[in-house]
This record gives C-alpha cells, sequence and structure tokens, in this order.
C-alpha cells in the first residue's frame, strides 16, 4: 500500500488525472473509512491530518499550491 499522511496547514485543491485514489480524513489509516476519488477534482481540509491511498493500482494526481506551506507528518 501506498501511504501518504499529512495536516496541511492550508486548505489544498487536488486533481485525479487517472486512476482513483481513496482518501481518509483521520490520523489512523482505517480502510472502512476512505471515500473514492475519481478523476476529477477533490479539496483537502486545512489542519486536518488525511491520508491517499491508491487501492486499485497506480493513480496520478496533481497538487499544486503556492508556497510557502507545510506537510509534517502525523504519528
Amino acid at each position: 500500500m501506498n501511504q501518504h499522511q499529512q495536516a496541511p496547514p492550508l486548505l489544498r485543491n487536488s486533481t485525479v488525472l487517472s486512476g482513483t485514489i481513496y482518501v481518509g480524513i483521520r490520523e489512523v489509516f482505517d480502510e472502512s473509512k476512505v471515500v473514492a476519488i475519481p478523476t476529477g477534482v477533490y479539496v483537502a481540509p486545512a489542519n486536518q491530518p488525511h491520508y491517499i491511498w491508491d487501492k486499485d493500482g497506480e493513480a496520478m494526481y496533481q497538487n499544486p499550491g503556492i508556497g510557502p506551506t507545510a506537510t509534517g507528518p502525523v504519528n
């Protein structure tokens, strides 16, 4: 599993370019709590730990932004 976990201080608008990503808004990975995001745009909330999972195989997404910003690990 490719898990990406962060709690960015800013709202982030991301675009799923191909495939489907699964997003969970919580500190601890829980497969039953993920939401499927198909090709298109999704918004990651500010100051909320979340993770992104490519459950079905390869997926590509773009996460643009204007700095400065920060991403920190969630313990």
